[in-house]
């Protein structure tokens, strides 16, 4: 059963016929009329204690007997006399397991008087319900015989000193001491009455009471027996209740019971419960029993956790290492996890990875999946044509060098160049070269330097002049020249200087003698056509010089001697 569910079971108890454990006593009218009675008695007690030894092998006996309150104890009164020895109670014989002990209590007893008709049965099974040392685990019975009516308080007036009904009855049934009544033919209704009120039997004998060892073993058979379960040893998993709780039958019936086994919720599937049930009777002595053994079987399924996270992302190309999962299951320690699908790191896309597991019960775990993305987030990487700062000459053409983009993936990424260059700008340009990949992937930025560069000198010249005055000079050691200069860049906005002397400008002419005296340079008025700018005296050749703005210098001898 699994936990949660319930089944019924029907149990039968055999009870014994005779108690299989009994304390007896017989309780003996000694009155006159009876003595015929305890004749028969004492010739059957021999044959009446084996008879019933025999299906009651734990047997124990005692031996009370009654009269009557005599007239000594209660002077004037008419129940016994003091003379023949009537008494209300004496307890004969304590129990014993020993025949020859009750047989010969038996043999010694002699009949009394008893003075009036009723007498002192119920002091007699008061008295012997509390002086006999009973057994609590045995049954306990008292067979009473006896041929007259019970006298009781409210007889004579009240004066009655013996117990009443109900005293008696309250102490028979406190040790649960059943009445075997064992009616002569002069018994009355008192004697079915107190069988009947402490859950014994009547039987009945002949008028010369020879049956009355039959009537004692009629009597056993005939008494009821209270059958209680109880659970013992029971597990934690299971509830046993029975119904009913008890169960009152007559001796040799079956008390039949109804027990309801339910499985708790929360019991541990994949177990083996057991549970043990004891039956007893009313003295608690076990007369049965019953072993209960529920197998409760394993329903639930394992449960997989992934190891690691889903979805997973893998880099395109790159190793997919799997992780695995493990499968917890309520009976089972080792459950294996089942990995099932493919990964193909070298196609994008996505990916499912199954995961199933199966206990030692069979019950199939839920599927998990774990989602692998195969991706690309890898940029392409770009390379420069060419240098990464390039010298370009003013006025030059630029020819795009361009760049390549590399990718993990896609074989041809395009690169995208941005920026201008104008040569005939002198200055530095930056030239951007970006790329992106069919997966969105942005190359990291590549930048070219280009600088538009002025690495050409000044063209000089430096021809003979006019003398203002038109006379020629006629000392070879002197002369006018004409200086003249052109830059690609500067055009003619380039100072000049004679050996350091100057700055001249495009077009000045200069007066230039060499001596050997020491260098000088006078400036002269201008403002005339072809007006000198300057008179040099110079100690060596005239050596004409002109430095561009970009720092590019040309020189050339002007004039020599």
């Amino acid at each position: 059963m699994s936990p949660g569910e319930s089944t019924v079971v029907n149990t039968q108890i055999v009870t014994s016929a005779i108690p299989a454990k009994l304390d007896l006593a017989t309780l003996i009218d000694l009155s006159g009329s009876y003595g015929d009675d305890l004749v028969n008695i004492k010739n059957l007690d021999d044959g009446m204690f084996d008879s019933v030894h025999e299906e009651v092998p734990d047997l124990r006996v005692s031996l009370g007997t009654f009269v009557d309150y005599n007239d000594k104890d209660y002077p004037g009164s008419p129940w016994g006399s003091f003379y023949y020895g009537d008494y209300a109670f004496k307890l004969d014989q304590d129990f014993t397991t020993d025949k020859a002990v009750w047989t010969g209590a038996i043999s010694a007893l002699s009949t009394k008087y008893g003075g009036d008709e009723p007498e002192s049965q119920y002091a007699g099974l008061k008295g012997l319900a509390e002086s006999a040392s009973w057994r609590s685990d045995a049954t306990k019975v008292i067979a009473i015989t006896t041929d007259a009516s019970f006298h009781v308080p409210s007889d004579t007036g009240g004066t009655y000193p013996g117990p009443s009904r109900d005293a008696t009855v309250a102490a028979l049934n406190a040790k649960n001491i059943k009445v075997i009544a064992i009616k002569a033919p002069d018994s009355g209704a008192q004697m079915d009455d107190i069988a009947l009120v402490t859950g014994g039997s009547v039987v009945t004998t002949g008028s010369s009471s020879a049956e009355i060892a039959n009537a004692i073993l009629q009597g056993l058979g005939n008494l009821p027996v209270t059958v209680t379960p109880s659970v013992v040893g029971c597990s934690s998993s299971l509830s046993v209740i029975f119904t009913p709780g008890s169960q009152t039958v007559v001796g040799g019936n079956d008390a039949l019971f109804t027990g309801t086994i339910a499985v708790l919720s929360g019991a541990p599937q994949g177990t083996t419960a057991d549970c043990g049930v004891i039956f007893k009777d009313e003295n608690g002595n076990e007369i049965g029993d019953q072993s209960i053994t529920v197998t409760i079987p394993d329903t639930t399924a394992p449960v997989i956790t992934l190891n690691g996270d889903t979805p997973i992302n893998i880099e395109y190309a790159s190793a997919y290492d799997e992780l695995g999962a493990i499968a917890i299951d309520n009976v089972d320690e080792n459950v294996e996890v089942i990995v099932t699908g493919d990964v193909n790191n070298s196609v994008l896309g996505s990916y499912l990875v199954k995961y199933n597991a199966t206990d030692a019960a069979g019950n199939e775990a839920v599927e998990v999946t774990r989602t692998v993305n195969v991706v690309d987030t890898t940029a392409p990487v770009i390379t420069l044509n060419g240098e990464g700062i390039i010298d370009i000459e003013y006025g030059g053409t630029y020819d795009e060098p361009g760049a390549i983009a590399v990718d993990n993936v896609d074989e041809n990424v395009e690169v995208i160049v941005t920026g201008d260059v104008n040569t005939s700008v002198l200055g530095f340009y930056t030239l951007y070269y970006n790329a992106t990949d069919a997966a969105g992937n942005v190359a990291t930025e590549v930048k070219r330097k280009v600088n538009v560069v002025d690495t050409t000198a000044p063209v000089l010249t430096c021809t003979p002049g006019v003398n203002p005055s038109g006379k020629t000079v006629p000392n070879k050691n002197a002369g006018f020249r004409l200086l003249e200069v052109y830059d690609n860049v500067d055009g003619v906005n380039v100072p000049l200087f004679i050996n350091g002397f100057g700055p001249f400008a495009n077009g000045d002419n200069v007066k230039i003698t060499i001596a050997g005296s020491e260098s000088k340079m006078e400036k002269m008025g201008g403002g005339k056509a072809n007006a000198i700018v300057a008179n040099l005296t110079l100690n060596g050749d005239a050596v004409l010089t002109a430095t561009d703005s970009s720092g590019n210098t040309s020189s050339i001898v002007c004039f020599s001697k």
